[in-house]
């Protein structure tokens, strides 16, 4: 059913389709609309577009007819919009029609039927159609519909909202927040990266220079000025569970009420305020191999630890110490339970890791080298402030054979080698050339002998 809620006394009041004198069609609402007349319009889940007209308690059924096609068409509605022009626009699971109050009939736009709508809102004489397969336009005077943007076809559209620059924001169904600046035709995307917690944006509420997004896990804000990002979850009294699309607004005293699966939060935006002074980080522990490590001692004079892991500026592991683990903390007393870590080590590491509430990091078989090991912690509100960063210096010492005098050793052996190589070389040298000179002066003592044993024997004859 529906409640409706008597702000003077502060109490809620419950209507069903039990409920006498009323005929709501079921209990399920699923969309809800009052309109400039003061009627009150209402989707229910049995496909059915239940209207109260101002004054009175009895609801008119819309519903579909199958021979008449100006009739409700059978889909689930989802969404419910006023234009300019007092026509009551549908969007339904199956496409998107508008209620002519003067002919009392409903007239469906074709060109989208079996489209999923999901949002509507008017935007320069067209009206704005969001999907679960993009962005369109509606062009009142010709009745045409196209693309919003050839960039935003794509997106599942849960709402959508344009800003004080014309500026379009996106809230989407697995898509993160989508910020479309029409001018220029470009598109910035926010999601987890940036900060959000889910990329499922399912409300947008804009005040001011803040957007306000209820999602599938928290509310946050986001500054348009700074970007900044603010996440309100059941630790700051939001309901548990998930926000609903459809389900937001801003009351006259400029009060915001967010509906979602376990209830209504409502707040006054210009009174929340979040602590955004980045926690200070200590260190907590030190392990080798999953072991805490002890300060060395005359029971452990192996320990790299000389003093307490909080007061270290640098420690110096052998090649062995192959896997250590660092434990941080960030100190906030008002909500510790929101503090967001991000850690990078410098000489590994090409950008910080944000690892969410995660307070250690293990290392495995880094290389012998220096490393700085930084670590940040964020403020509740999740802002990190990159001066507010504690190090921790780390030195992998190499093993025996890869230091600096173990190669002085080798260059020395090296030396040794080729001296001993030049040796051999040189001796074989003078080998070959010993024999190579006692050969020749055997062949001129042999043809020494051979002259003169010619000459005598020319002699005698």
């Amino acid at each position: 059913g529906i409640n409706y809620w008597d702000i003077r006394n502060n109490t809620f009041k419950e209507i069903t389709s039990k409920t006498q004198g009323y005929n709501l069609s079921d209990d399920a609402t699923l969309c809800s609309l009052i309109d400039s007349d003061n009627d009150l319009w209402i989707g229910t889940y049995d496909c059915v577009l239940n209207r109260m007209k101002d004054g009175t308690k009895q609801f008119i059924h819309y519903t579909h007819q199958k021979d008449d096609p100006h009739s409700l068409m059978h889909s689930d509605l989802s969404c419910l919009y006023e234009d300019s022009r007092k026509n009551i626009w549908v969007g339904q699971r199956a496409g998107l029609s508008y209620f002519n109050k003067k002919q009392n009939s409903f007239h469906v736009i074709e060109p989208l039927k079996w489209n999923h709508i999901t949002a509507l809102q008017e935007y320069n004489d067209y009206l704005i159609i969001g999907t679960f397969g993009g962005l369109y336009k509606y062009d009142y005077k010709t009745g045409n519909v196209e693309p919003f943007s050839s960039r935003l076809k794509n997106v599942l559209v849960n709402s959508f909202l344009f800003d004080k620059r014309g500026n379009m924001w996106i809230g989407t169904e697995g898509q993160g927040l989508w910020e479309y600046t029409i001018k220029n035709d470009s598109l910035t995307i926010y999601g987890q990266a940036n900060g959000l917690n889910s990329s499922i944006v399912r409300e947008l509420i804009l005040v001011g220079n803040d957007l306000w997004m209820g999602t599938n896990k928290d509310i946050v804000k986001m500054s348009l000025e700074t970007k900044e990002l603010d996440s309100y979850s059941a630790s700051d009294g939001v309901q548990p569970g998930s926000f609903l699309k459809n389900s937001g607004l801003i009351m006259k005293s400029g009060v915001i009420a967010l509906g979602g699966t376990e209830g209504m939060n409502i707040f006054d935006p210009s009174i929340i305020t979040k602590d955004k002074t980045p926690a200070s980080v200590v260190f907590t522990d030190f392990l080798l191999f999953n072991q805490h490590v002890t300060i060395r001692s005359e029971q452990n004079p192996k320990s790299p630890l000389v003093k307490n892991i909080n007061s270290t500026d640098r420690i110096e592991l052998n090649y062995d110490e192959s896997v250590f683990t660092i434990e941080y903390l960030g100190i906030n007393y008002s909500s510790p339970e929101r503090i967001q870590y991000a850690y990078f080590l410098k000489g590994v590491d090409t950008e910080w890791n944000k690892v969410g509430s995660m307070r250690s990091v293990t290392y495995r078989n880094l290389k012998p080298g220096n490393y700085c090991f930084m670590v940040m912690a964020s403020s509740p509100s999740g802002n990190f402030d990159k001066d507010n960063v504690r190090t921790l210096y780390i030195l992998v010492k190499p093993p025996f054979w890869q230091t600096w005098w173990a190669y002085i050793i080798y260059f020395v052996l090296l030396l040794i080698i080729l001296y001993m190589c030049w040796n051999i070389a040189m001796m074989k040298i003078r080998v070959r050339d010993k024999i190579n000179y006692e050969r020749l002066e055997k062949q001129k003592q042999k043809e020494l002998y051979q002259a003169k044993l010619q000459f005598f024997t020319n002699a005698s004859h």
